[in-house]
């Protein structure tokens, strides 16, 4: 099996997730996507693993190498391949499938938990979690169910926060992010944090406390994924 993460932010890296691919020995390539206009072949991969981005989808000026990611992606889906979509590339898997995306009536930002539906307590992609379990959250905008796709996991401030729909998952949380990164993201978006009612530090705090949970549910939700991929 060939993987193609995509990144779409350059702080905006797939962590855990690409650590878990490298150390089980699967053949992977990282996309910037933010840097290259050009997208990779569909046909050349066999699962696609997408990352955030700060800008929305439904933005009328996302930049032209976003809509061509879009339209790539779409394509890919069209055929069938498996598709992880985090955050937003979750967002881009729910307007793809015909779903909105809008804002969030707040926003997310630091450690949540979240809660499987009926549908995620025996779905593949989250076989093996608990049914409550504690994630990162770095977010403004939600996505609507696509018709058809089950929804797994729901929120309190946000509800819709994974969907399955075949082969494809939207999780709009995140399990692969360290401190580390957390760190990063409160800089980078610092003016984006100014509304909210949380300090940088207390943010990356919040990731610091759950970071070893999170690392054995990312390591988990790769390896239903990519058996999931299999099937």
């Amino acid at each position: 099996m060939k993987v193609l993460i995509v990144q779409n932010h350059r702080v905006e890296d797939l962590g855990a997730f690409e650590g878990y691919l490298r150390t089980q020995g699967v053949d992977y390539f990282i996309h910037d996507a933010y840097e290259n206009d050009n997208f990779p072949s569909i046909n050349d991969y066999d699962a696609f693993i997408i990352g955030g981005t700060p800008i929305s989808v439904y933005d009328p000026k996302k930049p032209s190498w976003l809509k061509r990611e879009i339209a790539s992606l779409a394509k890919a889906i069209q055929v069938g391949k498996p598709y992880l979509g985090v955050c937003g590339g979750g967002q881009i898997l729910a307007k793809i499938l015909g779903a909105e995306v809008r804002r969030n009536p707040v926003k997310e930002v630091g450690t949540y938990r979240v809660t499987l539906t009926s549908a995620g307590q025996v779905s593949p992609f989250f076989r093996g979690f608990p049914d409550q379990f504690c994630v990162f959250q770095f977010h403004g905008d939600t996505f609507d169910l696509p018709c058809g796709a089950e929804l797994l996991a729901e929120g309190k401030d946000c509800k819709n926060q994974a969907f399955s729909y075949g082969k494809t998952l939207a999780v709009q949380f995140h399990l692969e992010v360290s401190s580390k990164t957390a760190g990063k993201w409160v800089e980078e978006y610092e003016t984006w944090l100014d509304e909210f009612g949380k300090s940088k530090a207390q943010i990356v705090e919040e990731c610091a406390k759950v970071e070893r949970q999170m690392r054995v549910l990312s390591d988990l939700l790769m390896e239903n994924f990519l058996q999931a991929a299999k099937n």
